[in-house]
């Protein structure tokens, strides 16, 4: 499967829809109202767009009339509905590699959100998540399914009782908040600055019953293909070949514009015809890689900034800054 930029598989829809159905959604008349072609829900390589995969995120709450939709719907969502995102995760050795595997996935199946997985450097994970699409006006069904699938994952397929996980998000404590203790935890916390899920290094280490090295190392072999190939989504490409440029020290157009053999003004007309810039794909790539670099506790500050293309340390405050609203340095102590 390869994404198309600014639209979100069909299967994300499709379960959005199967757990509104569960409800009692008239899920005919969502349908109707998003403007999507039925036939693409039926379609296991269909797209819909960010906007109506968000807007639908509104709708079928809001006619299910349940304030805890999202919590029920990631709870109750049965393994292999994502198809390789399902797999990629299920087949990892551990909860950290697992993790890791759905961040990457995701960017394959789904434009409206963007998943980050940060490592400390004594192993604690926290996964994030990030809209991408205009905010909407009650996201918060959406958020409260995201962290509730992965940790009704997590205790599906690992042997360990350990709940040492806590949950922030930035939207009010509804009134009654026993279904996300329920499924949740009891570390929840609400009105915070982000929406993330913060699991504990001996969570994060639980090896998977379900681990299948040979269908990972498949599906991992799948993922290089479709983000190298001609017809990859070129956000995707460009992120690629940014990890390979670099290495090299070169965080210019012109060298990812090699790497894809393509011209500047090519890849330049490519991005754009995606509603991207190249500076924006190269804001996502050191964001995520200095956030991981700053997590794992092995590189300065300095060489952080230099490994990511930035001429001076003082580039890369600047842009951390701008990031995250904290230097590196009080990212660094809160970890």
């Amino acid at each position: 499967m390869s994404a198309v930029p600014g639209f979100a598989s069909s299967k994300l829809l499709r379960a959005l829809f199967d757990s509104g159905a569960r409800a009692g959604v008239d899920v005919g008349e969502v349908t109707r109202v998003l403007g999507v072609d039925a036939a693409v829900l039926d379609d296991p390589h269909g797209w819909v767009s960010a906007e109506q995969m968000s807007r639908a995120w509104q709708l079928v709450p809001a006619a299910s009339g349940d304030v805890a939709f999202g919590l029920r719907a990631g709870a109750e969502t049965p393994p292999g509905v994502y198809g390789p995102l399902d797999l990629a995760t299920m087949s990892s050795p551990t909860v950290a590699d697992a993790l890791e595997r759905m961040v990457r996935y995701y960017r394959l199946v789904g434009a409206m959100s963007e998943l980050s997985l940060t490592r400390a450097p004594g192993g604690e994970g926290t996964l994030r998540v990030r809209l991408l699409t205009p905010p909407q006006s009650d996201m918060r069904h959406y958020f409260e399914h995201i962290f509730a699938l992965v940790v009704t994952r997590i205790r599906l397929v690992t042997v360990s009782s350990r709940e040492d996980w806590s949950v922030t998000f930035r939207h009010a404590a509804p009134a009654d908040t026993s279904t996300h203790a329920r499924i949740l935890g009891a570390r929840v916390r609400f009105s915070q600055p982000e929406d993330a899920l913060v699991i504990g290094a001996p969570t994060m280490r639980l090896v998977l019953r379900t681990a299948s090295p040979a269908l990972a190392a498949m599906l991992e072999a799948e993922e290089a293909r479709v983000t190298t190939r001609a017809d990859a989504p070129i956000d995707a490409r460009v992120r690629a070949a940014l990890g390979a440029t670099l290495r090299d020290g070169d965080a210019s157009l012109a060298a990812v514009a090699r790497r894809l053999s393509m011209s500047p003004r090519s890849l330049q007309r490519a991005l754009g015809a995606a509603g991207l810039t190249f500076a924006t794909v190269l804001d996502g790539v050191r964001r995520d890689a200095a956030e991981r670099h700053l997590a794992e506790g092995k590189l300065s500050v300095g060489e952080i900034a230099f490994s990511l293309g930035f001429s001076q340390a003082s580039a890369f405050h600047r842009a951390f800054k701008r990031w995250t609203g904290h230097t590196p340095l009080e990212r660094t102590r809160r970890a």
